[in-house]
C-alpha cells in the first residue's frame, strides 16, 4: 500500500537519493530543507510518515544548521499528532547517534536510524517496513474502535461564552476559558475540519493565552475535572471519569477535548 511520507533533510543529494528510494517503494514523497518549509508541508498536507534530519537549517537563509532546529520539528509535531497518528523516524549522524537517539526517542519519535545508513545495525527498509507495519495496525485498529465502539458519552454545547456539558452550565470562567481555547485549537468547532488535526495543546501555549503559568492550567483542570464529575453525580447524570472531557497526553504536555468520549456543538 502506498503511504505520503515527508522527508526533513537539508542535504540535497541524501534527500534526492531518499527520495528516489521511496518513491521507488511505491511512496508519494514531499522533501523540505529547513525548519520554515517542514512547517508549511506540515501544516498544509496530511502524512502517513516522516524521515526527520535533527541537524538542519532554520530557513533557506540560515548557513548554522544545528540539531535543536530538529528537535523543534519533532515538538511541533508530537503538539499536534501523537506517535500512531504521525510516525516519525529520526535520521542521526552516526557519531551523534547513541545519546541523540535516546534524546529523540524521549521526545517521542517512534525510531531512528543512523546516518549513513550503512553504518546502521538496522537497515533502512527493515525500519521503513516496521513503521509501514504500524502504520497498517494503527488505521485497522481505528476501524476496529470506530465500528465498535461505545458511541458518544457526553454532550457539549457551546453558546457563545456560555458552555453547557450535559446541560449542566459551566460556570466558572476560569474553566470556560480553557474549553473554549481547547476547542478552539482542536478545530473542532467547524465540522468540516473534524478529522484534520485533533491535536493536544500544550500547557505553555494554554498559559501564554489565557496570561496565567503551567501549574496554574494544570490546577484549573484538575478543578474543573472534580467539579464536573460532582455536579453530574448530584444531578443523577452519572460519574465523569477524569479523561472523559478533557484529555491529557505526554504527562499533563498537551491538552484536548476528548471527542472520543465527547460530542461538541456550537449553537449560534
Amino acid at each position: 500500500m502506498a503511504h505520503r511520507a515527508l522527508i526533513i533533510e537539508d542535504d540535497p543529494v541524501f534527500g534526492d537519493v531518499l527520495r528516489m528510494k521511496l518513491v521507488r517503494d511505491g511512496h508519494d514523497v514531499t522533501v523540505a530543507m529547513h525548519q520554515e518549509e517542514a512547517y508549511s508541508s506540515l501544516d498544509s498536507e496530511k502524512y502517513d510518515f516522516v524521515m526527520l534530519d535533527l541537524r538542519l537549517p532554520a530557513n533557506k537563509n540560515d548557513l548554522d544548521p544545528n540539531v535543536q532546529v530538529g528537535f523543534d520539528i519533532l515538538d511541533y509535531i508530537r503538539d499536534r499528532y501523537d506517535r500512531d497518528e504521525l510516525p516519525v523516524i529520526v535520521m542521526t549522524a552516526y557519531e551523534e547517534t547513541s545519546q541523540t537517539a535516546v534524546r529523540a526517542l524521549r521526545a517521542n519519535a517512534n525510531d531512528y536510524i543512523s546516518k549513513p545508513f550503512e553504518d546502521s545495525p538496522i537497515s533502512l527498509d527493515e525500519k521503513i517496513y516496521g513503521i509501514i507495519c504500524h502504520i497498517d495496525k494503527s488505521k485497522k485498529d481505528g476501524i476496529k474502535k470506530k465500528r465498535h465502539g461505545r458511541g458518544k458519552k457526553h454532550i457539549v454545547v457551546l453558546k457563545g461564552e456560555c458552555i453547557e456539558i450535559n446541560g449542566i452550565l459551566v460556570t466558572s470562567e476560569k474553566h470556560r476559558d480553557i474549553l473554549l481555547l481547547l476547542a478552539s485549537s482542536c478545530l473542532m468547532i467547524n465540522p468540516e475540519k473534524k478529522d484534520r488535526k485533533n491535536a493536544a495543546m500544550p500547557g505553555k501555549h494554554i498559559a501564554n493565552a489565557l496570561k496565567i503559568t503551567e501549574p496554574t492550567v494544570r490546577q484549573y483542570i484538575t478543578r474543573f475535572r472534580k467539579w464536573i464529575d460532582e455536579e453530574s453525580r448530584r444531578l443523577g447524570k452519572g460519574p465523569v471519569a477524569r479523561d472523559e472531557i478533557i484529555r491529557n497526553r505526554r504527562d499533563w504536555n498537551g491538552y484536548e477535548i476528548n471527542f472520543d468520549d465527547a460530542d461538541i456543538s456550537l449553537e449560534k
